[in-house]
């Protein structure tokens, strides 16, 4: 078998220049510019992450609190829905956001409104709907994409009450 050249070769039995260690200033750059990117996109995905978790906990205390309304009003006495009956109400001034930890004062505002939905003669029934809309700290109004609606009927619920 025929011996190697060691001039080619440098210390240690690596092949290329033998004074020379480690990385060279270009393959550090690239490194550096690659972890760079990645770091960013990593971080990109944790602020898309983190607004998406926002949105659903919003979204989530809107839905609560358009339920939470429109039952404590469908549980209200007959004498309130006779006096307090609306046909249109497009007001947004109810705050919500004492109804809720997520949304900070003056963010939050639900919509109600109690229509008479007469049958024959006096009013006995009423559509109770409500929904919710708030602004998020990013900007922009978000609404419940659809609230609830319940119908009320006038019944004796409770013996010698008229609810």
């Amino acid at each position: 078998m025929k011996p190697r050249d060691n001039k080619v070769r440098g210390r240690k039995g690596r092949i290329g220049r033998a004074d020379c260690a480690g990385f060279t200033l270009t393959e550090v750059v690239f490194a550096s510019a690659i972890l760079v990117l990645l770091f960013l996109v990593l971080f990109q995905t944790l602020l898309v992450c983190q607004r998406m978790g926002a949105n659903i906990k919003y979204r989530l205390a809107a839905d609560a609190v358009a339920f939470d309304l429109a039952w404590d009003i469908y549980n209200r006495p007959l004498s309130w829905f006779q006096t307090n009956t609306v046909t249109i109400s497009n007001n947004w001034n109810l705050d919500a956001s004492g109804m809720s930890t997520v949304w900070s004062r003056g963010k939050a505002f639900v919509l109600y409104t109690v229509t008479p939905a007469p049958l024959t003669g006096a009013t006995s029934n009423w559509v109770i709907s409500t929904s919710v809309k708030w602004t998020p700290p990013w900007g922009g109004e978000n609404a419940l994409p659809q609230g609830y609606t319940i119908t009320r009927t006038r019944n004796t619920r409770y013996e010698g009450t008229d609810n």
